[in-house]
């Protein structure tokens, strides 16, 4: 307490070198102090912060106690795991209602084949909000942990997912098309894992990365396009279908040029007569009353009522595409409606409430013109068919289910992180499980929600397309812009800890899942997705063996890292002491 000015000089320095002591601290430091000090310690720490999307977990775990300290990490972890539940139902909900008809839609317009769509719609998609937020990250702060990081959730990418899809529904793979996504990602995490060893990272590397995920695409499309040829001098010439080596990739593109020849009945035909509110009450339903009605499950009833209040929410807020309904679900005081939340929407999910442009608030200007583009839709539509410029409505309804898959994912991590803290892992392997399995959720679920409704190929193809994304593409745009922004052609680079040891899992499960899928003559089996849970399951174990000092981890002397660490920390307290009371 300050008595007045004479005596606020000592107590105000005193106070000012704790809290400097808590802010340059680790988040998981925090089972270190006492459970008065707890509170002060999450709330004023860099690294707990910086975790934080748009909720705090830790004051819910460590200040906010009603309970004694134990039964407290009890309640807050159920409440969490109940979070994730939530968000995971959100996610599922968000991928099966807005994004997988968009992207069909878009596919069909494209004349993309399942697997073209995975690599490029998809895996891109998925990638462009993290890169928006590069410019939001403190790169100083994650810069150490940034490649181990991704490389963890790439883990989780190429091993989980393929496995769920294998074991949910087998299917035989495209020899030509598997192994070449596959050689791709081995080289590319091999050379980044050859650019990151001397610790310095350059602008050529980070070039070279970007160059070859940009042949990696043409080569990807140039295949598809010669195939599509192919498939079209077949038709042409009625001959038969002929077994060759790239006979499954041929069949797909054939059935591409196929569903381009189809007409399509026009809206006229399916036009009813309608009033503008009966056409909005139905639209904005969050209910689907045929399922729950006559649904013999009782947690499909459950999972309905549950996502009810979130996907109205949703359906406010993003317009809904799909082209296997009459009107592509046109509903025109909806989509009216749209033109003002879905900026806004944007607006509060990254957080530019406060940016101002040219003296007014960002969400001012976004509320007039969509004020105005609201009055220009409502006079220039009608109710029974989507106007000309429906192409808008289609790009805000992929861009408004990415970005928000994107920043659920993001609430997943912070969930995850705080998960952890509780369970006292460290930051080490933390960064390379925990927030892995949350980055990689929504690939899960996405993938999941795809092989469901017969687009496992998509689904497959999206998990080799999203690491190609982040391995060359994703981290090297993050250095090259800390380079740009310092004003500098190299970059001081690290795995950080562990990021040596999950690299060479990384690598060691791309080749045993090519050589299972290989001897198994193509075909992606139950057993194979079984055999790839195992080896990621002894991946996990590993790290907790490393972590808990048992085995040594890859890259690393285990005697010295820990003597050096306790150095380090010891020099740094005495300088940061020396430094706060030297006026004293």
């Amino acid at each position: 307490m300050f008595l007045d000015d004479k005596n606020a000089t000592p107590h105000a320095l005193a106070h000012q070198s704790f809290i400097t002591i808590l802010s340059y601290g680790n988040c998981y430091d925090v089972h270190y102090y006492s459970t008065e000090l707890k509170c002060s310690f999450v709330r004023n720490t860099q690294s707990c912060a910086r975790e934080v999307m748009f909720l705090d977990y830790h004051p819910l775990i460590y200040c906010y106690g009603v309970f004694s300290p134990v039964a407290q990490k009890i309640f807050s972890t159920f409440l969490m795991i109940i979070l994730l539940v939530g968000f995971f139902l959100l996610i599922a909900m968000l991928v099966d209602r807005f994004f997988l008809p968009v992207m069909n839609l878009v596919a069909y317009k494209l004349g993309f084949s399942e697997s073209l769509a995975g690599i490029t719609l998809i895996s891109i998609g998925s990638g462009i909000p993290d890169i928006f937020t590069i410019f939001l990250e403190d790169f100083a702060n994650n810069g150490d942990t940034l490649v181990s990081e991704v490389l963890g959730s790439v883990t989780f990418c190429v091993a989980v997912v393929p496995a769920c899809i294998m074991i949910l529904r087998p299917f035989r793979v495209v020899s030509r098309q598997y192994h070449r996504d596959t050689i791709f990602l081995i080289i590319s995490v091999s050379l980044l894992i050859f650019f990151l060893s001397d610790r310095i990272f350059s602008l050529m590397e980070g070039i070279l990365l970007c160059l070859i995920y940009l042949t990696y695409i043409f080569t990807v499309a140039g295949d598809h396009l010669l195939q599509k040829y192919r498939a079209r001098q077949n038709l042409k010439g009625n001959m038969p279908f002929k077994k060759t080596i790239d006979g499954l990739l041929e069949m797909e593109a054939e059935s591409v040029v196929r569903r381009l020849k189809e007409k399509r009945q026009p809206y006229e035909s399916n036009r009813r007569r309608t009033s503008i509110f009966n056409q909005f009450l139905d639209s904005i339903t969050p209910l689907n009353l045929e399922l729950f009605t006559y649904s013999s499950w009782l947690y499909q009833r459950i999972q309905e009522v549950v996502q009810a209040p979130l996907y109205l929410i949703s359906l406010l807020t993003i317009p809904i595409v799909d082209h296997s309904f009459p009107g592509m679900k046109w509903s025109k005081l909806l989509n009216v409606l749209h033109c003002i939340t879905f900026p806004q929407l944007l607006v509060f999910l990254f957080e530019a409430s406060d940016y101002m442009l040219f003296g007014v608030p960002l969400w001012m200007i976004l509320l007039v013109v969509g004020l105005i583009g609201s009055v220009v839709v409502f006079m220039t539509s009608v109710v029974e068919r989507p106007p000309r410029y429906h192409v808008i409505y289609v790009a805000m309804s992929f861009i408004g289910s990415m970005v928000a898959l994107h920043f659920i994912s993001e609430e997943i991590d912070s969930i995850l992180f705080s998960l952890g803290v509780v369970l006292k892992v460290t930051t080490a392997t933390l960064k390379i499980t925990v927030p892995a399995w949350g980055g990689a959720a929504t690939d899960l679920i996405s993938s999941l929600a795809l092989t469901k409704l017969g687009y496992h190929r998509t689904a497959f193809a999206y998990t080799y397309g999203v690491p190609m994304f982040y391995v060359t593409f994703y981290i090297p745009v993050c250095f090259l812009y800390e380079m740009i922004r310092s004003g500098q052609t190299e970059i001081v680079s690290k795995f950080g800890h562990m990021g040596v040891t999950v690299s060479i899992f990384l690598i060691l499960i791309l080749v045993l899942e090519m050589l299972a899928i290989t001897i198994c003559q193509n075909c992606a089996r139950k057993s194979i997705g079984i055999y790839m849970l195992i080896i990621y399951g002894i991946f996990l174990f590993y790290c907790f063996l490393a972590e808990g000092e048992i085995v040594h981890d890859y890259g690393t002397n285990h005697e010295h890292l820990h003597n050096y660490i306790n150095f380090q920390q010891a020099n740094f307290h005495k300088k940061l002491f020396r430094k706060s009371f030297r006026g004293k």
